[in-house]
């Protein structure tokens, strides 16, 4: 035996009945929905043929409401008047029902957006600190040129002393050797270092240029604003660099003239101090660059769960819309059907009156 052949019009016609007094209309899915369960047939049979019956339930209805004085199979006729009161009042259920359903949504959507609204502002703070944060680097950058300006003042007036201290050369010869190779990892360190703040900070400013462009078209001023910044800041590395090639002619002209006194040795010992401390901050820095990364990306994440909440409850306050719009189609063809039924039914008691008064005229 198939599925849909076990579906029969008197389950569907109870299914209906049912899903009126609850106050909504029996669509096809819900009425399969009933049928599916242990209190029918337990299955929800094919499309075309609960369709098909819902089709002949309501042409029923509509037939039982235009007959005047109608019955129904299995209930007295005196609470037939009572059942058609019930409908009505059914029909009224479910309208005010579903207006309080989409004033329920509309003050959901109205939350959703107060929501979006406060996503919005803590990416803006978000993008705030950000913009500090690069200021900051931008600060230690310049500090770090700074410094190397005094190492290029001290390693200028140390080549002055050198033509003195030549003799000492031959002793301190293995003493410059290992310094000049520490200091040639303690600059490809900070080289090494440089370059990845670079990166983070190319890698942040297009993730902060698209969470702006998706926020508000106003924000293009501030993008400009970035670029400026991140031009300045690859001036100050082509700045940085050209201060390394000079430390690098510098360093290659000491291990030239192979000699180096004991004071250059300890001003290269703070030096190397200095690096270590830079290289702490430059560490705490990419942390919090890798935390606001993460944060970025969780506001983008909620920001597309809001888009994509407000999508599905237009498109269910769209179906609800039009289902109410049947509805109330289908009430207004009943109550005219109702009207065009009673006109034959006053003609009828008329003549039936007429016929009665000359029956008793005769007698």
């Amino acid at each position: 035996m198939s599925r849909s052949s076990v579906i029969t019009y008197e389950h569907v016609r109870q299914a209906c009945y049912e899903i009126l007094a609850k106050g909504e209309r029996p669509t096809r899915p819900a009425v399969q929905e009933l049928l599916s369960s242990d209190r029918y047939v337990g299955q929800k049979g094919s499309n075309a043929v609960v369709q098909n019956h819902i089709q002949e339930f309501w042409s029923a209805m509509a037939n039982t409401l235009q007959v005047p004085v109608r019955t129904v199979d299995g209930i007295p006729e005196a609470f037939v008047t009572i059942i058609d009161r019930a409908l009505g009042d059914m029909v009224q259920v479910a309208k005010r029902l579903a207006e309080e359903g989409l004033r329920e949504r509309e003050a959901h959507l109205d939350k959703r957006s107060r929501e979006m609204e406060a996503t919005a502002q803590e990416a803006n703070e978000r993008a705030l600190e950000s913009h500090q944060l690069r200021l900051r680097m931008e600060s230690e950058v310049a500090a770090l040129r700074m410094r190397i300006g005094d190492l290029e003042a001290n390693l200028a007036e140390s080549q002055k002393k050198l033509a003195e201290e030549s003799h000492r050369v031959l002793e301190h010869q293995r003493t410059i050797d290992e310094k000049d190779a520490e200091l040639v990892r303690q600059f490809s360190s900070l080289d090494a270092a440089r370059l990845a703040i670079e990166q983070a900070n190319e890698h942040h400013r297009l993730e902060t240029h698209r969470l702006l462009q998706q926020l508000d078209n106003e924000r293009q001023t501030a993008s400009k604003e970035r670029r400026q910044q991140n031009e300045e800041v690859e001036r100050t590395r082509k700045d940085a660099a050209t201060a390394r090639e000079e430390i690098i002619a510098l360093r290659e002209d000491c291990a030239r003239l192979k000699a180096e006194s004991v004071k250059i040795c300890e001003r290269l010992t703070e030096a190397t101090a200095s690096m270590e401390t830079l290289r702490s901050s430059l560490e705490k820095a990419e942390a919090q660059l890798s935390i606001s990364e993460r944060d970025l990306a969780a506001v983008r994440v909620r920001h597309e769960v809001a888009d994509q909440l407000r999508q599905e409850a237009t498109v269910r306050l769209n179906v609800q819309a039009e289902e109410i719009g049947q509805l109330r189609q289908e009430i207004a063809n009943l109550r005219r059907r109702r009207v065009k039924s009673r006109a034959p039914e006053e003609i009828a008691l008329t003549s039936k009156e007429e016929t009665d008064t000359k029956r008793a005229n005769s007698d």
